[in-house]
């Protein structure tokens, strides 16, 4: 009895080396699919045993296994500590990418090969976390990811008369710990798209054109898995998050603590952008749209044939707003702008041109540009460029001005500044035709003054800049509250309200003179003052009305 049932242990004990043998077999030569490895049921069908299991040679090698590892985690929610579902873990190599998404436990599991990986993680809703760097091992292959849910920012976009804006892109741009971050509809599709695998590739393949066809350098990419159904996304957040509702309204998840603007992009209006606002915010945030003006013309060289693909371009504070080409008829058109800006036209072979536009809601502005050649070479003994030779002085002592600021605007919408001191200043060289200098200098009013600059030696002009008065006060609505942005000009001074609607304007002219201020949204307003040199009224009031 004793033998028959050591020999029975025996047979029990030979079957199951051999069917251990089997699954390690059936695991070396067919391995889980790379890109996506699902979390196992938690009531798993018992795996089917081989047909048959050969037993090496003994004389032969015991083929080694291939080297793999697996990484298992949980994310959770780090205030919490609850589970995340449906989180995509990924974890890439220099060559390769290999995915999983966590289950209703927030437990995730991958099959990755035995070497250093880094591991991202996203969720919707929640802040992406720093990304890790692990090499795993059997000691340690157990990871956990806390996830910081963002706030969110809501508002809505409407025009001027707070009328709801549908179909606005949105543009977060935002400071956080000291770091400047950007939310963008495209930035979060991409980041969705690499995340779920939709649109991964090899990061070192690279093709070379060769012929008609080419070169894949790099490591091939595999054969790609067998079709598999469509999987069903569940997403917090919608994937038009950024871009405004028909109602105007708006919703962005995900956003990190921190002081955000928010700018609003739309084909029929000038792009907006408001306030700076700390996030969470329990307030609203509403942005208004304006259509802005238009603004349109004609560029053309000296002789004044149309110039075909001259680049005219709106610059705002520096920043390039929009840009066109003319037509074969050399004519162009900008819509929707909007504020203080710079309007540019340049031609290869011509020289640039520019010139200072301001626009409000509902203008019409033309302005043309008449380019010279760059390259055109004067005849021997021609003077083809002119000059202006300044005096500049005091209206009361005419003594001379000790420091100056000079702009001279021309033809074609040539631009030249200087500053100059000691009254005296030589602006040049010049083409010749009708120009405007402005002179500026602190404590005195700005003056213009039309030159006629001819030709040849330089057009001698006496400038007498009379001291100014400073004004300052107030801007009101027709209900009685400060405006806040409102533009104030008296002559040539210009400035905007501050957020109580407060102004102050130095170097204004004296006799009766007329002080305007206008909003996009609350109107026009315009009052006179008489002011003699070196007055100061600094208690008025503007009260705005809409319609004027």
């Amino acid at each position: 009895m004793a033998s028959t049932g050591s020999a029975a242990k025996a047979s029990a004990f030979a079957a199951a080396a051999l069917l251990a043998g089997g699954l390690i077999l059936l695991l070396t030569r067919n391995p889980l699919p790379r890109d996506e490895n699902p979390v196992p049921d938690a009531n798993p069908a018992p795996p089917t045993p081989p047909a048959a299991v050969l037993l090496p040679d003994a004389a032969s090698p015991v083929p080694t296994p291939v080297p793999a590892a697996v990484l298992v985690g949980r994310v959770t929610e780090v205030s919490s500590h609850s589970p995340v579902a449906g989180a995509r873990v990924v974890a890439t190599t220099d060559s390769d990418t290999y995915r999983a998404r966590t289950d209703l436990l927030g437990i995730f599991l991958i099959f990755v090969p035995d070497t250093e990986l880094a591991l991202d993680v996203h969720a919707e809703g929640f802040l992406p976390p720093r990304r890790r760097t692990v090499s795993p091992k059997v000691s340690d292959h157990s990871l956990t990811f806390e996830l910081q849910r963002g706030a969110s920012l809501d508002g809505r976009i409407v025009d001027l008369a707070g009328a709801p804006i549908a179909g606005a892109e949105l543009e977060l741009s935002g400071e956080v710990s000291g770091k400047r971050q950007l939310i963008t509809a495209a930035e979060r599709a991409r980041r969705r798209i690499w995340a779920e695998g939709s649109g991964d590739a090899p990061p070192s393949s690279r093709l070379l054109r060769v012929g008609e066809l080419g070169v894949l350098l790099g490591k091939l990419p595999g054969i790609p898995p067998e079709p598999r159904p469509a999987e069903k996304v569940t997403s917090h957040s919608p994937i038009n998050e950024l871009v405004s509702r028909p109602d105007g309204s708006f919703r962005v998840d995900a956003v990190a603590p921190g002081r955000w603007t928010v700018r609003a992009h739309h084909p029929d209006f000038a792009d907006a952008e408001s306030a700076v606002i700390a996030v969470p915010s329990a307030t609203p945030l509403t942005v208004v749209m304006a259509r802005g003006s238009e603004v349109s013309g004609r560029i053309a060289d000296a002789a004044g044939e149309p110039i075909f693909g001259a680049t005219v371009a709106v610059r705002d504070k520096g920043r390039t707003r929009a840009v066109v080409f003319t037509g074969s008829d050399g004519g162009y058109r900008h819509l929707h702008v909007l504020g203080d800006v710079v309007v540019s036209a340049s031609a290869h072979g011509f020289s640039a041109a520019q010139r200072e536009v301001v626009a409000g809601e509902g203008g019409l502005h033309e302005i043309s540009f008449i380019l010279a050649a760059s390259d055109e070479a004067s005849a021997p003994g021609e003077e083809v460029a002119g000059a202006i030779q300044a005096d500049l002085r005091d209206g009361s002592t005419l003594g001379p001005l000790l420091a100056f600021h000079v702009t001279a605007r021309g033809p074609g919408g040539a631009r030249l500044e200087r500053a100059g001191k000691q009254g005296e200043l030589q602006v040049g060289p010049l083409a010749a035709g009708r120009w405007t200098l402005t002179v500026e200098a602190v404590g005195y009013a700005a003056r213009a003054v039309v030159v006629d600059v001819v030709a040849g030696d330089p057009t001698p002009v006496r400038i007498e800049l009379d001291q100014g008065a400073t004004i300052a006060g107030t801007v009101y609505s027709s209900h009685g509250e400060p405006v806040a942005g409102a533009d104030v000009a008296c002559g040539l001074a210009r400035t905007r309200t501050t957020a109580t609607g407060g102004f102050r304007l130095a170097g204004v002219p004296s006799g009766l003179v007329a002080v305007v201020a206008s909003h996009p949204r609350e109107g026009r307003g315009r009052i006179q003052v008489p002011l003699r040199n070196g007055d100061e009224a600094l208690t008025l009031a503007i009260r705005l009305e809409s319609g004027r």
